[in-house]
């Protein structure tokens, strides 16, 4: 479909795509939520989907109900599958780099735990970072390096903001406790 083109749906078109979306999004985010597990990257997808779904409205209008849902579903599949490897994607491409980004970043406004940390030796630091959790790394990585507040950082992480203050901390306390302790292993 023309980009211009597809702003000006008829009415009918319109209705038509308000119906599908109201008859298989919940099957569409079921698909979605068995491969993404998460509430918000779900609903991404299924609406990833849908637009899509508008983009080539023209062609798919022409194919039979039971294979317009088999293909709205391969699309959601697949939109699932990119959002799953878009959040897989935040890797560590230096070892320095999570802490290096800390101290140029801008936004980053710093608090007293982060400022201890800051105060710390990097290299010393990273080594024990390598002992976290990888979940406890994207999280350091969301603050640090994306400079995310806590809020965004649980909206994308899929928990509540306090839960993801919790963790943090307690990520902050095994840091500062393996700096303390030397090489102990938690």
């Amino acid at each position: 479909m023309n980009p211009i083109k597809q702003y000006f749906l008829s009415k009918r078109d319109k209705q038509i795509i308000h119906e599908l979306y109201e008859e298989l999004s919940p099957l569409l985010y079921n698909v979605c939520h068995k491969i993404l597990n998460r509430h918000a990257d779900s609903e991404d997808a299924v609406a990833e989907t849908f637009l899509k779904i508008t983009k080539q409205f023209e062609t798919l209008s022409k194919l039979p109900y039971d294979e317009l849902k088999k293909y709205c579903v391969v699309i959601a599949r697949n939109e699932s599958i990119n959002i799953l490897r878009k959040n897989e994607k935040i890797t560590y491409t230096d070892s320095t780099e999570l802490l290096d980004y800390h101290n140029t970043n801008p936004n980053h406004t710093e608090n007293p735990e982060e400022s201890a940390i800051t105060n710390l030796e990097h290299k010393t630091l990273w080594k024990y970072t390598e002992k976290l959790a990888p979940d406890d790394k994207k999280l350091l990585k969301l603050r640090f390096y994306e400079g995310l507040t806590h809020s965004e950082i649980a909206d994308k992480l899929g928990i509540k903001a306090s839960a993801e203050r919790v963790r943090y901390h307690r990520i902050m306390e095994k840091l500062r406790a393996y700096y303390e302790e030397g090489n102990h292993e938690s």
